[in-house]
């Protein structure tokens, strides 16, 4: 009676461990459906074990046919519960070498030997007031399959020793102690109902170690975490799976924490990962605060993804009333062919990131054009060259009325104003200069090698897409321009330039007023 509550009490605990793995966010690696299937069996052990029993000793009431049928499937689920902690054993080797399929199929092969007994041999029981159980060629089949899969466990475990991690050594090795300890110890004490136990004691292990969920999962905004990445990373590799990387760099999350707070910065975490990871397979990593990824199989799958995401941050998101426009970078990172470890992978990673930081540098945050970083960077460059240019240009571009349309209408129609005139402005340059927005609503532009003519065709461009853009636009748009060609004679550096540059630029502006 005393073993029975103690199947009873695992039956309880493990119950329990199947509805929290089952409802805890989880990463689908290869090892993590093998444990689920462990789960599973190792609840249908304890339930069919205690019915055996229950049956066997009352089978003055319950048909011998119930019972018999309740005792061969539980031997079954025994021998299928030890041949999946070997199979789970050979899941966790972190090799990209193609383990054997040899011992895939001795282990099906064998549990298919204990079906075919199972279903065909006759079973024996021995009952008295004190004990019950089985014996025969039937029992003795759980014996014959634990003892080709422990030594098959062992053999993996040794010869791949080096390719497991520390955990995973651990676990398998208290695994393979466990059963081989419950099955001698059953073995000499056939009445001892103690597989139950043994199964427990494995799964929880499992779970623990190295199936635990809560250590796949970053705490503040539940996303999948570095390590979750690095194990469906690891999982990809050790199946040979061709796989590519989706990477989202926030880039304005800081801004929006300084100034909606950090409660809305969790909303929004909250809000991206709801709305993006149904639309993916295998999840979205949070890699740090300001980089997730998704990892995908494939090229086909990382395009389509890329254009989803890229569509779905163009758009505002909306939390507590509130609609913010997170500026995210997405791209797609093309593994190299010959990629085999998990390090090479993540090495991709940090040299995208790199990349991106160094342009980041060198572009305005608001209107994705050049910045002031990257006029005096390029200045310097047209300044030790700027004899080599058949002719040199610099306009100098004020937009009007800003301050009034931030007071008046607020920042974001400010922000708006600002971009419908980079749009114009890029519009009529045709790609025949460099952009920059030297602060607030003041822009720059250099040209090389222009005439007189072309200066004029530029200027007459901006004029007509600007009326044509206030046809619709809700701010109206208005421009200051002045310009100047470098004169070898009267300047002696791009400064004078710039300077005659502007002073054209602030008579431009005053006449525009005086004509109002």
């Amino acid at each position: 009676m005393e073993f029975i509550k103690m199947q009873i009490a695992c039956l309880c605990f493990s119950g329990y461990l199947v509805v929290k793995y089952i409802y805890l966010k989880k990463v689908h690696t290869n090892s993590s459906r093998i444990y689920s299937v462990i789960l599973g069996t190792c609840l249908a052990n304890l339930i069919l074990d205690i019915a055996s029993i229950y049956t066997l000793r009352n089978l003055d009431i319950i048909p011998v046919w119930i019972n018999d049928f309740m005792t061969r499937a539980f031997i079954l689920s025994v021998n299928l519960f030890m041949g999946l902690i070997c199979i789970y054993i050979m899941s966790l080797i972190r090799t990209n070498k193609e383990i054997s399929n040899v011992g895939i199929k001795i282990i099906v092969g064998t549990f298919i030997l204990s079906i075919c007994i199972c279903c065909t041999d006759k079973l024996y029981y021995y009952i008295d007031t004190q004990h019950v159980y089985t014996y025969g060629l039937i029992a003795q089949m759980c014996y014959i399959c634990a003892a080709i899969y422990m030594l098959m466990s062992v053999y993996y475990l040794v010869r791949y020793w080096k390719y497991l991690s520390k955990p995973a050594r651990e676990t398998s090795l208290g695994c393979i102690i466990t059963i081989l300890l419950i099955v001698l110890i059953q073995g000499y004490y056939p009445e001892l109902l103690i597989s139950g136990l043994a199964g427990s004691l494995c799964t929880f292990s499992i779970f623990m170690n190295l199936e635990n969920p809560d250590t796949f999962l970053e705490n503040q905004f539940h996303y999948f975490n570095e390590y979750a990445l690095v194990t469906m990373i690891q999982n990809k590799i050790i199946r040979n799976k061709k796989f590519n990387l989706v990477v989202i760099i926030l880039e304005n999350m800081e801004d929006i924490r300084e100034k909606y707070g950090q409660q809305i910065e969790r909303e929004l975490y909250s809000a991206i990962e709801k709305r993006i990871q149904p639309l993916t397979r295998d999840g979205i990593y949070l890699y740090t605060p300001t980089v997730l990824i998704e990892v995908t199989s494939g090229k086909r799958n990382a395009l389509e993804s890329l254009e989803v995401l890229r569509n779905r941050f163009a758009q505002a998101w909306k939390v507590e009333g509130k609609e913010i426009l997170i500026k995210a970078q997405v791209e797609e990172l093309s593994l190299p062919e010959n990629i085999d470890t998990t390090e090479q992978v993540m090495n991709c990673v940090v040299t995208l990131q790199t990349e991106f930081k160094n342009k980041k540098v060198y572009r305005d945050n608001l209107l994705e054009v050049n910045n002031r970083n990257a006029f005096e960077r390029d200045m310097a460059l047209i300044e030790s060259s700027k004899y080599q240019y058949e002719s040199l240009c610099y306009f100098t571009i004020d937009v009007n009325d800003l301050k009034k349309t931030n007071d008046q209408y607020g920042h974001l129609a400010g922000d708006k104003l600002l971009k419908a005139c980079t749009v114009i402005l890029i519009e009529a340059l045709q790609h025949k200069g460099a952009l920059y927005r030297l602060g607030g609503d003041e822009f720059g532009i250099f040209m090389t090698n222009i005439t007189h003519k072309e200066v004029g065709e530029f200027m007459s461009r901006i004029e007509e897409i600007r009326e044509r853009t206030n046809k619709w636009a809700q701010y109206p748009i208005r421009f200051a321009i002045g310009y100047a060609f470098f004169n070898s004679s009267r300047d002696e550096s791009l400064q004078s330039m710039i300077k005659r540059a502007d002073k054209m630029m602030y008579q431009n502006k005053v006449e525009m007023k005086s004509h109002r």
